[in-house]
C-alpha cells in the first residue's frame, strides 16, 4: 500500500529541556471539542482551532521560547503548529508545494 503524506513537516527544537516528570505534573487534560475521527473531513484551515496539545500550556508558561518557535512556524506559512508530545520540540505542518 503506497500512501504519500500530503503535507511537509518542519521541526524546531528550542534550547530548553522539559523532563517527563515535569510535563506530567503540569498537565491539565481536557476533553476534545470534536470527535477527532472527524479531523480528516475538516478543512486544514480549521485545525488550528480544534487541535491542541494539553502539555503545551504549562510548557509555554514555563518556557516562553516554545511559543516563539510555534509562532515562527505560522510566520513561515504553517497551517498548524504545536509542541510535539511533552516537549520541547515544535512541529509545523505546511502545504506540500
Amino acid at each position: 500500500m503506497d500512501w504519500e503524506f500530503p503535507y511537509r513537516i518542519e521541526i524546531s527544537s528550542p534550547s530548553v529541556q522539559i523532563s517527563t516528570a515535569s510535563a506530567y505534573q503540569g498537565i491539565v487534560p481536557r476533553p476534545s471539542d470534536i470527535d477527532l475521527q472527524q479531523l480528516p473531513t475538516l478543512p486544514i484551515s480549521q485545525w488550528k482551532e480544534v487541535l491542541r496539545n494539553d502539555f503545551e500550556a504549562n510548557a509555554v508558561q514555563r518556557n516562553p521560547v516554545i511559543l516563539e518557535h510555534i509562532q515562527r512556524m505560522y510566520e513561515k506559512g504553517a497551517f498548524y503548529a504545536a509542541m510535539s508530545g511533552s516537549g520541547s520540540s515544535v512541529f509545523g505542518l505546511f502545504p506540500n508545494e
